[in-house]
């Protein structure tokens, strides 16, 4: 899977998932989740962004053929849904399968709470589905009681849902876009209707320079993590409650070949963090390395893009620059 975004003036629109059993137009909760062969189809409007990978001229955002999400029923196993499609669509079918008969069969106990293989009353989603670390981390409920054989058994149904996904800081520069298979969204429901919730964020920046090939970004606070693991936590509502990271408080671009190209925007994706005390870029050259040193606390949020414009601008050859930013702005997605 490959993203290629088209930069407007807004960076996303909203657009929202909703799935359907393709024998039926509307699976109820009662019949949740479906079984066997299940069409997602996702399209435009609704109040909740949803992450797509082509953006349009006049901004709109497509789903690029052959897209791929990771679908959860149980907290055992995850099974990939892929689109259909076989160029840019702003509605596209993805097409996968919920073995729900083999998970009755692995689970002991059947219904909610106990086995790994119990069947969710949700659906959990995730994109990108390339990680192969990508699971379901841990299944939270109100109350839990004793049951011989099992040990604490969650009672009802879960209030929230920890899936575990890990977000590479090894990242390649791709004009007017961010990496392949990168920009996290996630999200749960008790229908056959998904709305996805941006998970990631993170930096958008240009160049002065025409001889810069790698770029990267570092946090002064070391438990600022930009990426690496990540814990998101999603409410059984589907709504992001939050994200734990882990592991690296830096992420850096670099083209595959050539420079990066002054004037256009480039991307670094990072796990929501807040920078105490600012972030260094260091610019990796043909004739060695300076760097902007922001000394100002910020803060890199889900669904929005720092932006710096000419962020290599008044900097010397192997030196580097201290101060704040004059202006701070963010490139919305959703």
């Amino acid at each position: 899977m490959k993203k290629y975004i088209y930069i407007f003036a807004a960076f996303m629109a909203l657009v929202s998932c909703g799935v359907k059993d393709e024998q039926q137009d509307k699976a109820s909760v009662q019949s949740f989740p479906p079984s066997g062969r299940v069409v997602l189809t996702a399209s435009c409007g609704g109040e909740d962004p949803a992450t797509r990978t082509i953006r349009e001229a006049d901004g709109r955002v497509f789903w690029s053929a052959r897209d791929k999400i990771k679908v959860f029923a149980v907290k055992a196993d995850g099974v990939e849904f892929t689109s259909t499609n076989t160029s840019p669509a702003a509605s596209a079918e993805f097409l996968g399968e919920i073995p729900v008969d083999f998970y009755n069969e692995q689970s002991e106990h059947g219904g909610k709470g106990g086995s790994d293989f119990a069947l969710f009353p949700v659906l959990l989603a995730v994109y990108p589905a390339n990680c192969d670390f990508t699971h379901v981390n841990e299944v939270n409920y109100e109350s839990y009681e004793y049951k011989p054989g099992q040990g604490q058994v969650g009672v009802g149904d879960p209030i929230s849902y920890e899936i575990m996904h890990t977000l590479p800081g090894d990242q390649t520069a791709v004009e007017g876009t961010f990496d392949n298979n990168l920009f996290v969204s996630a999200t749960a429901s008790s229908t056959t209707d998904l709305h996805f919730h941006h998970v990631t964020g993170g930096f958008k920046f240009s160049v002065a320079g025409s001889d810069i090939y790698k770029v990267e970004l570092s946090t002064a606070s070391s438990d600022a993590y930009l990426t690496g693991d990540g814990r998101i936590k999603l409410a059984g509502d589907g709504s992001l409650i939050g994200v734990e990271t882990y592991d690296y408080n830096y992420a850096f671009v670099q083209t595959e070949s050539g420079h990066f190209i002054p004037g256009k925007y480039y991307y670094i994706v990072t796990w929501p963090a807040v920078a105490t005390g600012g972030f260094t870029l260091k610019f990796y050259t043909d004739s060695g390395t300076k760097e902007r040193v922001i000394t100002q606390d910020l803060e890199f949020r889900s669904g929005r893009f720092l932006v710096l414009n000419n962020a290599d601008s008044n900097l010397d050859d192997t030196g580097g620059v201290s101060g704040g930013l004059e202006e701070i702005t963010y490139d919305p997605i959703n």
